[in-house]
């Protein structure tokens, strides 16, 4: 098992998107060889899953409505039951 640490420094970050679930990052980070890379980042606002678990082995899954999924697949994708974080006022 190779346990080498890899590091990157975020040098820059632009937002690109901010939105209520989501916000889009470019970043600029500063490789281990000194050279630079552009990533795109995803910020996920928070959220949780279950899974419930059966005795008899099987699992619980539920059909969600995911707009971009569904409309290219002309159906709803299996998820386990998920939510958001909700933040409570200070």
């Amino acid at each position: 098992m190779n346990d080498t640490v890899h590091f990157e420094k975020t040098l820059s970050s632009e937002t690109l998107f901010e939105g209520r679930v989501i916000t889009l990052t470019k970043d600029t980070a500063l490789l281990e060889n000194g050279k630079t890379a552009t990533r795109e980042v995803v910020h996920h606002h928070g959220g949780a899953c279950i899974l419930p678990y059966f005795a008899d082995g099987t699992i619980c899954m539920v059909r969600q409505f995911r707009p971009p999924v569904s409309w290219k697949r002309a159906r709803t994708p299996l998820q386990p039951p998920s939510g958001n974080w909700k933040r409570s006022a200070a």
